[in-house]
């Protein structure tokens, strides 16, 4: 698969952007349902999900009242995400179903964001097999519709729902629809799944390339956490494949990024032992010590055997290699 970083600064968002098209498909929005509804938005994405449901419950009474039924259907979807996150997948039906009565299917958002909520909630409330048709059908609508943000969203679903080469195809589908669309926002996550995907293959030099492209799209619009991870992954793979000068360099970044950052302390304990790891074999065991030493550090301050499991185990391992006692 040939892979291009498309050199296109847009706003990222891990979900759709529905402010870039909300203006054009929804003109009788008038400024009040048009703030309410962009406040409810912001409090979604930044993950206050109970102030969110607030929000959206409020644009839907402020909807019925102005007879505003596209708003309508926009609050009740987005309510619906609500309780998905809340894994309530009978209340989230409730509200589609709600939604799905006034939808009307020529107005291009508020149909995306049925379909964008109906795609979650099916997989909380069906069988497997019954929410892959469902997503493979989401994919076919949002294909012929043109929906690109929907296209990567289905594809991105698919795969979390797949394993292997089939998992490895759905990811490479939504990154080129990224590429050829300028779709962009997700891109850098979708090359950060694919290359963890080549790298659980063994197919490392793969999984090389798409970390540094990942890295790339992060640099641009991502994260701090983001690009920590990155920089980590391209270290401790280049550490495992004996790219010393790769992985020295990868995770020095990794290190200088995370700095103080209260979400990035996992990953900077888990660069700081690979880090100690490069040191060691470049005869420097004094710094590696040191490096381990602080990991360790990190490491206990975020509980790190809870998510990391198993980079703990090996964190222990090479401390005490090193006669360090935990």
């Amino acid at each position: 698969m040939r892979l291009v970083l498309v050199t296109c600064l847009f706003e990222a968002s891990s979900a759709i952007d529905l402010s870039s098209i909300c203006e054009d498909a929804v003109p009788a929005l008038v400024p009040t349902l048009n703030s309410l509804l962009e406040r409810a938005h912001q409090l979604f994405d930044e993950g206050r999900y109970s102030k969110a449901l607030d929000a959206y419950e409020n644009l839907v009474v402020r909807a019925q009242e102005k007879m505003d039924r596209s708003t309508e259907v926009i609050a009740r979807s987005r309510i619906a995400e609500c309780f998905v996150i809340r894994q309530d997948g009978d209340a989230a039906l409730d509200q589609l179903q709600r939604a799905k009565d006034l939808l009307d299917q020529q107005n291009r958002t508020a149909h995306l964001r049925y379909r964008w909520a109906y795609a979650r909630t099916v997989l909380l409330t069906e069988t497997k097999e019954a929410a892959r048709a469902e997503l493979q059908d989401y994919v076919r609508w949002a294909d012929d519709d043109a929906q690109f943000e929907a296209l990567i969203d289905g594809c991105c679903l698919l795969a979390e729902s797949s394993s292997g080469e089939e998992r490895i195809q759905w990811l490479e589908r939504a990154l080129q629809v990224g590429q050829d669309t300028q779709t962009t926002a997700r891109l850098g996550r979708i090359c950060n799944d694919l290359a963890a995907s080549f790298d659980g293959m063994g197919r490392t030099e793969e999984a090389l390339d798409l970390y540094e492209l990942a890295l790339g799209w992060h640099r641009m619009m991502g994260s701090t956490r983001d690009q920590v991870g990155a920089c980590w992954a391209i270290g401790s793979v280049a550490l495992r494949e004996e790219d010393f000068p790769l992985a020295r360099t990868r995770l020095e970044e990794a290190t200088a990024l995370a700095g103080d950052q209260p979400e990035c302390q996992d990953l900077l304990a888990l660069a700081l032992a690979d880090l100690g790891r490069v040191h060691f074999e470049a005869g420097d065991v004094i710094e590696a010590r040191r490096l381990v030493i602080q990991s360790l550090k990190h490491a206990r301050e975020v509980d790190l055997s809870t998510a990391w499991n198993q980079a703990w185990s090996r964190l222990l391992s090479f401390a005490e290699s090193l006669d360090i006692r935990p």
